[in-house]
């Protein structure tokens, strides 16, 4: 927080649903943090003022979090729920090696916060009232460091038994309200016992905003049918007035290290980047131990390019790297019962560090370097408020593809329009519903340029037979919201599509026929 000024954090912006809500709320200054090219584009269009940053999060708190510890008023998040990525790596503070993204995401970024700032986090319920050893060991970690000012338990289910808030999900989550301590507890407030058991709809059961239905076990279950059938039906029309939890006014807070501390004293965050050694010498180490150091420094190199978005190069590396990793763990076995290995990581040698992390604790390698490695979309590189480089970006790399070949035109177009069928089924609850659409493929534009796009009259509902068997027509109306999201995703669409047709990557626009009228003419 500068003077009035209170700088505000949204690691996994998507295209800004969070940072819109704000948009009442004088004297904010946004920082903006979101991996999806496609996501972060849409964002800087809606949002120019922003201060967006298209990486992962991690790579923004390695690169930007110094700067911004104990500066942030807010931190508003919805993070990732699955498993996290190569990515793990780019952090340095191998503290946070958490191996859900919505568990990393909420300490680190709670751990960014100034003293009494405010985090707002929406995450399934299962962190609040799993009782498993790891969640109580989680909200252990977070409570010495965190005051829970309020939590809410929103309605998964509407009275008819279909998704309350969140089209195509009905699972359990809980909106989260945290003020940093500005320290560390050295033991958990008395005050936090209960909660820290999952307990805390316990003791406050009208945070519940709706009728519990099924068994809670205390599981943090992610799947679209609950094992237990545990549900919140109700009807979401707002949240109550926030009333906080009392603050321990007489418990010893210490600091505890921050980016920014550590950044002045040498500390972790001297480390830029995810390769720091490139070569080892293993000359008197035994071969397994050998091979070990150096499979590891091909393993820090190959998710560095994998964390870069690099297109090229992992695709290449991957295939031997994975052979050899494999041959490895089923000639030797488990590497991090190796005593002799575990000595060398723990006494520095990167190589030895590196390769362990390539491994979970079973032995298995992970999934970053279990399956082979993501196919990234294309970068536009240009300034954010070039729209008209923008747009000839888009035209490059897909719409002047597409108008050369009418196959994948259509591909496109079938893609497309499923994902939006999909969307009405969803929306009316019509899981069996027919649609329809008339779509005009136009190639030109109104410079009698070539722009390859579509015309699409399409109905806002679907056809299905009611209870008495009679064929009706169920209307659904998309918000501004809905047709934001459903952009994202019938982008995301279309590229997955491309890149399992070969195009993944960026397709120049050379002209190889000089007899293509065509492509001399653009």
């Amino acid at each position: 927080m500068d003077g009035d000024t209170v700088h505000a954090l949204e690691p996994s912006a998507g295209i800004g649903r969070f940072i819109r809500a704000f948009e009442a709320v004088p004297g904010l200054t946004w920082h903006a943090v979101e991996w999806s090219t496609l996501s972060s584009l849409m964002l800087k269009a809606l949002r120019p003022d922003l201060d967006l940053t298209n990486a992962p999060f991690e790579r923004w708190v390695r690169e930007k979090g110094p700067g911004a510890a104990g500066r942030l008023g807010l931190v508003v998040s919805n993070p990732p729920y699955g498993a996290r990525g190569a990515s793990i790596a780019e952090d340095p503070d191998r503290a946070y090696r958490e191996k859900l993204a919505y568990h990393y995401f909420l300490r680190r970024a709670l751990d960014l916060l100034a003293p009494d700032g405010l985090g707002v986090f929406l995450v399934p319920g299962g962190f609040l009232t799993s009782r498993t050893p790891q969640f109580v060991e989680l909200r252990t970690k977070v409570l010495r460091r965190h005051h829970l000012a309020a939590a809410y338990r929103l309605p998964s289910i509407n009275e008819k038994r279909r998704e309350a808030i969140f089209p195509g999900a009905m699972l359990v989550t809980d909106l989260l309200f945290f003020r940093a301590r500005g320290g560390e507890l050295d033991a958990i407030d008395r005050a936090d016992e209960r909660i820290v058991g999952g307990g805390y709809f316990k003791e406050f059961p009208r945070h519940i905003l709706g009728r519990e239905v099924g068994e809670d076990h205390g599981e943090d279950d992610q799947t679209a049918k609950p094992r237990w059938g545990y549900q919140v039906q109700g009807e979401f029309t707002r949240l109550p007035d926030l009333v906080e939890r009392p603050v321990c006014g007489d418990c010893k807070v210490v600091a505890f290290p921050t980016l920014g501390r550590q950044a002045a004293e040498g500390g972790a965050t001297g480390r830029i980047g995810v390769t720091r050694v490139t070569e080892a010498d293993v000359t008197n180490l035994p071969r397994e131990l050998a091979s070990a150091v150096l499979l590891g420094l091909r393993v820090d190199k190959y998710l560095a390019l994998v964390a870069a978005e690099n297109a090229e190069e992992p695709p290449m590396l991957w295939p031997e790297l994975h052979t050899a990793l494999t041959a490895w763990q089923a000639t030797n076995g488990n590497p991090h019962a190796n005593v002799e290995l575990v000595k060398l990581a723990r006494g520095g040698t990167t190589g030895a560090e590196r390769f362990l992390s390539a491994y979970d604790r079973a032995g298995q390698l992970i999934d970053g370097l279990r399956r082979k490695p993501p196919v990234f979309e294309p970068r536009y590189t240009g300034r954010a408020d070039d729209v008209v480089a923008q747009a000839e970006h888009l035209y490059r790399s897909r719409r002047w593809l597409l108008a050369r070949r009418s196959d994948l035109a259509d591909g496109v177009l079938r893609v497309s329009l499923r994902a939006i069928g999909r969307w009405y089924r969803q929306a009316t609850g019509r899981k069996g519903g027919k649609t329809g659409s008339v779509t005009a493929i136009q190639r030109f534009g109104s410079a009698l340029n070539l722009n390859l796009h579509f015309h699409v009259i399409h109905l806002d509902g679907v056809f299905d037979r009611g209870a008495d068997g009679a064929l009706r027509f169920f209307e659904a109306a998309p918000t501004t919201d809905d047709i934001e999201a459903l952009v994202v995703e019938v982008g995301l669409a279309c590229e997955r599509w491309l890149g399992k047709q070969g195009f993944a990557g960026e397709v120049e626009d050379t002209v190889e026929d000089e007899g293509d009228a065509l492509g001399i003419l653009q």
